[in-house]
C-alpha cells in the first residue's frame, strides 16, 4: 500500500514534469504513432558546432514504396512554453510554397523531388503545395498579460524559440549526414544506375504549447501582430544553411500529420522513376 509520502513524491513528480513539458513530448509522439508513424523518443545526434552529442525530443518517419524507397521523416522539437513565441515575416506577407530547392534532403531525396518538380508533381503533394507566407526569424517575448504579472520577465529568461529552432536545424543536418553516409545503401536497378540510397527527405519542426504569434508590417507600413496557428520560417544557421523550418501550435499538429499522411499515399500512387 502507498504511503501518504508515496503520494506526495507522485504528486511533486506530476508537478515537475508538467513545468519541464515532458508530457508535450510524449503527446506528439503518441499523435504521431496512432496515424501510423515510426517513432522515436529522446534521440540524441553530434551537433556540427559543438561536436558534442545533443537530443532532440521526437523523430517520426513514414516509409513509402514510390518507385524508388523514399522516407518521410519529421524532427521535432517540443516547447511548452509561457512567453509567447513570435514569428517575423516579410512586409508583403503573400502566401508562398516552399521552395524545392530548398527542402532537406539527402542527394537521392534532392533527385527525388527534382523529378517531381520536373513532372510538375511537386504541387499535388499536400506538404509540398500548402501556401503560406514566408517567415524569416522567430524570438520568444519575455512579456505576460496576466494583471498579476505584468511587465518584462527577464530575470533569467532564455530564447526557447532560438534554441528550439538551432538544435532541429542541427539535427536536420546530423540525420541528413547518417542516411547519405552511414545508412545501409537501398538498391535500386534502373537502366544504367547500378544502386541508389534511401530517398530520405527530412520536415523539421517546432511544436509549441503556448502562444505562437506573427510580426509583419501591413500595406500601409503599420506595425501588425496576430495570432497564428502555424508557420513557415527560412532559418539560417553558419553551420548547416538555409533551412526551412515549420512551426505549429499543438492543436494544430493533426492538420500537418494529415498532410504528411497524403503526401507519403500520393509518392507511392506517382511512382516516381529517378534517371
Amino acid at each position: 500500500m502507498a504511503s501518504k509520502d508515496d503520494e506526495g513524491f507522485v504528486e511533486a513528480t506530476k508537478a515537475w514534469l508538467q513545468s519541464k513539458g515532458f508530457p508535450l513530448e510524449m503527446e506528439v509522439a503518441s499523435a504521431f504513432h496512432e496515424s501510423g508513424f515510426g517513432v522515436r523518443q529522446g534521440w540524441y545526434f553530434q551537433d556540427p558546432e559543438e561536436n558534442k552529442p545533443r537530443e532532440i525530443d521526437v523523430l517520426a518517419h513514414l516509409n513509402s514504396d514510390a518507385g524508388h524507397p523514399a522516407m518521410l521523416q519529421v524532427i521535432v522539437e517540443c516547447k511548452r512554453v509561457e512567453f509567447p513565441f513570435l514569428v517575423f515575416s516579410y512586409s508583403d506577407r503573400n502566401p508562398s510554397k516552399p521552395n524545392p530547392e530548398l527542402l532537406q534532403c539527402t542527394s537521392a531525396g534532392k533527385a527525388f523531388i527534382a523529378s517531381l518538380v520536373g513532372s510538375g508533381a511537386i504541387d499535388t503533394l499536400p506538404l509540398f503545395s500548402r501556401s503560406r507566407p514566408i517567415s524569416y526569424d522567430m524570438k520568444q517575448v519575455p512579456v505576460r498579460v496576466k494583471e498579476k504579472e505584468k511587465g518584462e520577465g527577464t530575470k533569467g529568461f532564455k530564447d526557447e524559440a532560438f534554441d528550439a529552432l538551432n538544435k532541429v536545424s542541427k539535427a536536420t543536418w546530423s540525420n541528413i549526414a547518417y542516411f547519405e553516409d552511414r545508412h545501409p545503401s537501398v538498391k535500386k536497378q534502373a537502366g544504367d544506375i547500378a544502386s541508389f540510397r534511401l530517398a530520405y527527405i527530412a520536415v523539421p519542426l517546432v511544436v509549441v504549447d503556448g502562444p505562437l504569434l506573427e510580426c509583419f508590417l501591413d500595406s500601409s507600413g503599420h506595425l501588425q501582430v496576430v495570432p497564428i496557428e502555424s508557420a513557415l520560417v527560412n532559418w539560417s544557421n553558419p553551420f548547416v544553411g538555409n533551412i526551412p523550418i515549420l512551426v505549429y501550435v499543438k492543436d494544430e499538429l493533426s492538420s500537418l500529420i494529415g498532410d504528411l499522411v497524403g503526401t507519403r499515399d500520393e509518392m507511392e500512387r506517382l511512382k516516381v522513376e529517378l534517371h
